[in-house]
């Protein structure tokens, strides 16, 4: 058995597992997702259909244009909750970032007014806005700490 992750932009990441020697054909039946030639990378390389899976691989399905970006994983860590893995691609901000959650997600990290209902801190960091660029990390995810605001933050 093996866990690939699928990274769609605008959904959130999904794991899938699958059997020892699965394809990216058979990673994308289960996901109810289509095939397009040139629009499927698994960690960083163009692949096909027929395309070996191993444990831990990440497979991205994008648009099919030239100079494609892979994009990458950032995730919101908050206390005493499951952490949240979105997909993000260069320029993109907090704010943008979350926004590709469902419906049902935003409201734990928006307030009615639709401004942030927590601090957020980039790997640890001084707090940023929502507006913050979140930039490409040189190697594995981004991770933005949410801690809840208090009167004077």
């Amino acid at each position: 058995m093996i866990h690939v992750k699928l990274v769609q932009l605008g959904s959130e990441i999904k794991e899938y597992a699958l059997e020892t020697g699965a394809n990216v054909a058979q990673l994308l039946d289960a996901a109810g997702e289509t095939y397009v030639d040139g629009s499927v990378t698994r960690n960083g390389s163009t692949v096909c259909r027929d395309t070996v899976l191993y444990d831990r691989d990440k497979v991205f399905i994008g648009k099919a244009t030239k100079g494609n970006v892979d994009p990458f994983e950032v995730t919101f860590v908050r206390l005493g909750d499951t952490s949240i893995s979105l997909p993000a691609e260069d320029g993109y901000t907090i704010e943008r970032t979350l926004q590709q959650l469902p419906e049902s997600e935003k409201g734990k990290f928006f307030r009615a007014d639709g401004k942030a209902a927590y601090e957020f801190r980039v790997g640890g960091g001084a707090p940023v806005e929502l507006s913050y660029v979140i930039s490409r990390p040189a190697s594995g995810n981004v991770r933005v700490i949410c801690s809840q605001r208090v009167k004077g933050n």
